[in-house]
């Protein structure tokens, strides 16, 4: 999979937005107070361009950018007339039989934290889905 991370420029925008609020912040008068500060140390491959410039973040962000790899939301749930949904109520694949989506990739949202209990319960509920449907019991692991 390519993320294409930082390849819009309303994510670049978006992102040096974010470190120009960090840098101000951490100049605040109780950050400073507290014995915090901005260690203006150039990051390789970018010491050509002026320090915190538009373009020195660009570089950082392009060279240095990823992910927490906890991607979600690339597996639309809907119904299968929605020509943009991939599964449907029961994480069943359209238009393949026998095959369904059980990760992060059917939730709707990034979550704020984790991904790990989300999808185990995802997962759970899943293997539910798929027991009734196959007419068998379900029954705890412990009363």
């Amino acid at each position: 999979m390519e993320p294409n991370f930082m390849q819009h420029p309303d994510d670049v925008r978006a992102m040096i937005e974010g470190i120009e609020m960090i840098i101000k912040l951490s100049r605040s008068k109780p950050m400073v107070k507290m014995g915090t500060r901005f260690h203006d140390r150039p990051f390789p491959g970018c010491e050509h361009l002026k320090f915190a410039s538009e373009e020195y973040w660009k570089c950082c962000l392009r060279r240095y950018g990823s992910s927490l790899q906890h991607q979600s939301g690339t597996c639309k749930m809907g119904p299968a007339t929605d020509n943009t949904s991939v599964v449907d109520a029961q994480l069943r694949i359209h238009g393949i039989r026998g095959l369904r989506v059980v990760d992060a990739s059917v939730l709707p949202n990034v979550p704020a934290g984790h991904t790990n209990a989300i999808v185990i319960m995802v997962a759970e509920k899943a293997s539910d889905m798929i027991k009734d449907a196959w007419r068998m019991p379900i029954t705890p692991l412990s009363s």
